[in-house]
């Protein structure tokens, strides 16, 4: 019974590998009279007897089989940039064993070159047997087997098919041969005749091209990027870009057609803002090269929002398909069903990268796309259109490269999808703003600021939409729904720009609730980067708007921020007569909690104004209520206020004590902004005791809470403490250099130095300035000053 299950059910061991010198046509000959599906084997015995005598009168078919060996096409430029995926392919057939590899990713992006690159790293462990079969010119399926035997020099006899003839001419010598595939994706139902090679010959290798895997069992996938980009802000000489790989690779192609080109710190960051436009794809910046004869690198910069129509005339030799960028992407667009080809030009409506939720929201509302959504974005991963991107969390997120997104945007375009697509794109993201902006109201959400951060940039996609479109209701509810994000993320001039843009639509008059939101934001965002005289500008218009209304919380808002305004200002009369009146308005709401931040507000002015006893009865009174309601974030804060209070007076046991409880307070809670100030406060009080040791490690603390929470008006805080502490410490030089960093990254944000907090910090400059020579002081600041943010934190933790 198992002799007879194995004759149905085993393929025999190829005849080859007991009889290596038998004829490779007798060889055939028997494996094809032993296959299993009938319509594989002869007829009848008339044809086989015909296929004898043929043998017969073939003499010279008798003599030992000898296959021609292989050859690679020469490569005509130096491989750049590749070291880990030529390692790795290399490593997967050599040591691993894997028998099909799989190189996938978009059109340009260097995969036949990468191939053949390994091909003839291959050559020594297969002695020469390596083919290379180019298959772009290839339309139909059934026709690659052909194009193997061809390259093989394999004879295909009488009735024989090409796969059986290519078979038995890989198992014919039984010595180890790979193959190279290259452009696989359009035969890509040829698949199937890889895995029939794959299972018959089992000493045979493949490398196949494609810009979508051949899903076969045991298929080994190796994504190829594009080439590394360096970060615009990374401050490298141009001797280091030079050794980016994508910046190597522009080099060199422009190098070929300008022979006087070079890197130079006058042209380094127009290269490196190319590479990073054309997202290091390999065609588009050899295409982009080869405009330098004509255009420098900063004029091809400013070219690139077009940069299908820049990225054309490629060398006359390469194949049709890579003659411009168009057609790399038009070859892949024409793979793809009609229903992913919708899909594919609704997702280009996206910026940056999209969740598949939002991909179903937005490009499939109605369900009639014809295809589910998450297996069209999985085609078109598979197709090398989209690029899966590991979210935070464990979540999955995909994109386009830019290149490709102009592509699929061109036809969004010219379809009449588009204006349902962008209004259906900006109605999720405004549900999406509106929804976190509810959790981010009353907690701290790392994972909504996260979430919004990787949606930024479809946020501002979408706020474009509808500021063109002049839908100023959809847009200022949008903005507000963000007012949270930014203010925390310190996207401040970003936040004013849009709410100041949409207040300025005719149609913005029509709802003054949405009015008077937009003005206090305003207000927030500009009183955050000290431009105070805007701040309550703004607010006495929402103020207005809401009074008008007669909405009673919206009066109490307003007034409670316009005496923080005026407090920080030093105007505290006129900010005491504003807290009163919103204490007034709190209790007309009956908002015992608004009442109670704005009680904690006049007790700073009261602080402010030295009246200590004063600000004590009415943090106390506030506590009360915050305990009375649960809220402990609150009764943390006002912790940390009695701390401050205590420390005005220079009580440094009870100001140390209440600074503490407040930390473990919002230790409990994890709230990293009041874990990074409190710390901060805790340095002061350690360097004001002369600690200056406890001081600096409860700064580095504090510094590495605000990194971590991306807060840098935060770092510039601690910067400024530290050079107070450096300046103690005799060190002027270093206290000039971190005021002066820190100095410069409040001038980035846009946000001063608070006017209440600059006595301190001033006096010690001045006597920085003093303690050293007039051109070592001019350096030093010069040296704070052109730090990036990274520089800036490790000069700071050395310094102390």
């Amino acid at each position: 019974m198992e002799t007879l299950a194995a004759t149905l059910r085993d393929e025999p061991e190829p005849i080859a590998s007991r009889r290596p010198n038998l004829p490779p046509r007798v060889a055939r000959l028997i494996e094809r009279c032993l296959a299993k599906v009938p319509e594989r084997r002869y007829g009848s015995t008339r044809e086989l007897l015909d296929e004898l005598r043929a043998l017969l009168a073939a003499g010279a078919e008798a003599a030992a089989p000898r296959r021609r060996r292989g050859r690679l096409p020469a490569p005509r430029t130096t491989l750049i940039g590749r070291e880990e995926e030529l390692t790795r392919i290399t490593s997967l057939i050599v040591n691993e064993g894997v028998r099909l590899v799989t190189l996938t990713g978009p059109g340009g992006v260097g995969k036949t070159r990468l191939a053949l690159a390994a091909a003839e790293k291959l050559l020594p462990h297969f002695r020469e047997e390596v083919f290379f079969i180019p298959l772009g010119t290839v339309r139909d399926p059934a026709h690659v087997c052909s194009a193997i035997a061809e390259a093989l020099g394999a004879r295909v006899g009488a009735g024989e098919s090409p796969l059986t003839a290519v078979i038995a001419e890989l198992n014919t010598t039984g010595a180890p041969a790979l193959l190279v595939l290259d452009n696989f994706e359009q035969v890509i139902s040829a698949a199937g005749d890889v895995s029939e090679l794959l299972a018959a010959c089992p000493v045979v290798s493949f490398i196949v091209t494609s810009r979508e895997v051949l899903h076969l069992y045991g298929e080994y996938d190796v994504p190829v990027p594009p080439l590394p980009v360096p970060d615009l802000e990374s401050d490298l000489p141009p001797e280091k870009l030079a050794r980016t790989a994508a910046v190597a690779l522009f080099i060199a192609r422009a190098r070929a057609v300008d022979p006087s080109f070079r890197l130079t710190a006058d042209t380094a960051n127009a290269v490196v803002e190319i590479c990073r436009r054309l997202d290091g794809l390999p065609l588009a910046l050899e295409l982009a090269a080869a405009r330098v004869r004509t255009l420098p690198p900063e004029a091809l910069v400013t070219r690139l929002g077009q940069r299908l129509q820049l990225l054309t005339a490629g060398a006359r030799d390469l194949p049709d398909r890579q003659h411009t960028m168009r057609r790399a992407i038009d070859w892949s667009h024409g793979l793809l069903t009609p229903a992913e080809q919708t899909l594919f030009r609704r997702l280009s409506v996206f910026a940056g990268a999209f969740t598949l939720e939002g991909a179903e929201a937005v490009c499939d509302p109605n369900q009639k796309l014809g295809i589910e959504t998450v297996d069209g974005v999985a085609s078109l991963v598979d197709k090398s259109l989209l690029q899966k991107q590991e979210a935070e969390g464990g979540g999955a997120r995909f994109g386009m490269l830019e290149t490709i997104r102009e592509y699929a945007s061109s036809l969004l375009i010219e379809s009449e999808d588009e204006p349902l697509t962008r209004r259906a794109h900006a109605a999720y993201f405004l549900v999406l703003a509106e929804e976190g902006a509810r959790e981010l109201a009353s907690v701290e959400s790392p994972e909504w600021l996260a979430l919004f951060a990787c949606e930024h940039d479809n946020f501002r996609a979408a706020l474009d939409q509808l500021l063109k479109t002049g839908n100023a209701e959809w847009g200022l509810r949008m903005a507000l729904g963000l007012f949270h994000f930014w203010e925390r993320a310190e996207h401040l001039s970003e936040g004013r720009g849009w709410l100041a843009g949409f207040l300025e639509l005719p149609v913005a008059n029509q709802d003054d609730g949405l009015r008077a939101r937009a003005f206090f934001a305003i207000g927030v965002f500009a009183s955050a980067q000290g431009d105070y005289n805007e701040a309550i500008l703004r607010t006495e218009m929402s103020l207005a708007l809401h009074r008008r209304r007669g909405d009673q919380r919206g009066m109490a808002v307003a007034h409670n921020a316009l005496g923080i305004y005026f407090t920080e200002v030093g105007d505290f009369d006129h900010a005491a007569r504003d807290l009163e009146a919103s204490l007034v308005a709190w209790r007309e709401a009956g908002d015992e909690s608004g009442y109670t931040r704005s009680l904690s507000n006049l007790a700073f002015v009261r602080r402010k104004q030295r009246q200590y006893d004063e600000a004590r009865r009415l943090y106390d009174e506030a506590a009360v209520i915050f305990s009375r309601n649960g809220d402990r974030l609150s009764s943390a804060w006002l912790l940390s206020h009695q701390g401050g209070v205590a420390a005005d007076q220079k009580l440094w046991n009870d100001a140390t004590r209440f600074y503490e409880m407040a930390l473990d307070a919002f230790r409990l809670l994890s709230d990293t902004w009041g874990i990074a100030s409190t710390v901060a406060d805790l340095g002061t009080i350690a360097r004001e005791h002369g600690d200056r040791a406890r001081a600096a490690e409860r700064y580095r603390e504090a510094l590495g809470a605000f990194l971590r929470l991306g807060h840098r008006r935060g770092v510039a805080r601690v910067l400024e403490s530290m050079a107070v502490l450096a300046g103690q410490a005799g060190a002027p030089e270093r206290a000039l250099t971190l005021s002066s960093a820190a100095a410069a990254l409040r001038q980035k944000l846009g946000v001063p130095r608070p006017i209440t907090d600059q006595g301190e910090l001033s006096t010690w400059l001045e006597t920085a300035r003093q303690a050293v020579e007039p051109r070592a002081a001019e350096e030093a600041l010069r040296r704070g000053a052109l730090m990036s943010l990274p520089e800036a934190v490790r000069y700071a933790e050395s310094a102390v």
